[in-house]
């Protein structure tokens, strides 16, 4: 449906020389909660204290250098929602999309589940086996991932940050993303599943 959404526009005004910087930003309010269900094992949502039913699709790339057009993006999320799906897996073997792709899941409606970039191929499966504590260089790691939530932590579509692909990441990544996420205000994390970043 549609959603509440607000504009937020900060300038800064320099005496004598007038406008320095104007930015602009789309927002909105809302509570999004999370937890393990004891008798399924699923995990469970609610938006705004409503339990909701998760119909979700697998975003995997919009394209490999990210060319494509905001009206793209735009058709391509509206398809989304269009299929009454509410909620968007980044793939963790893809990349943090471009803003225009937050944007429209924000203005549709539709949730955002974010993994970070650890996938089979860089944890020691795969043939040839890769390195089992892939990444290849956790520090370069973290600083993208502190880049990343930095970048999208104002969409009121993401509702879930997720480690990596279908594993845990190593110790050291998974600790530094639960200190990371206090990056994004007002984002809590809990031990629930082991896939998930844990506190």
């Amino acid at each position: 449906g549609k959603q509440s959404l607000y504009n937020v526009s900060i300038t800064v005004d320099v005496k004598g020389y007038g406008e320095s910087d104007t930015w602009g930003h789309l927002f909105g309010f809302r509570k999004i909660e999370s937890h393990i269900d004891s008798a399924t094992g699923g995990r469970l949502f609610k938006v705004n204290g409503q339990p909701i039913f998760i119909r979700g699709g697998n975003w995997i790339l919009s394209d490999c250098l990210l060319r494509l057009s905001k009206e793209r993006y735009k058709t391509d999320i509206k398809f989304h929602a269009d299929m009454n799906l509410n909620m968007i897996r980044c793939w963790g073997g893809g990349l943090a999309e471009r803003p225009e792709f937050y944007h429209y899941c924000d203005v549709y409606g539709l949730l955002v589940w974010q993994e970070f970039w650890i996938t089979g191929d860089v944890d020691g499966r795969g043939i040839p086996v890769s390195n089992p504590d892939g990444p290849l260089d956790h520090d370069l790691f973290m600083l993208c991932a502190r880049d990343t939530v930095k970048l999208l932590r104002n969409y009121p579509s993401l509702a879930l940050w997720v480690g990596g692909n279908e594993q845990v990441p190593p110790d050291d990544i998974n600790t530094a993303l639960k200190n990371d996420l206090k990056l994004h205000p007002l984002f809590e994390s809990h031990s629930e599943n082991a896939l998930s970043i844990e506190e």
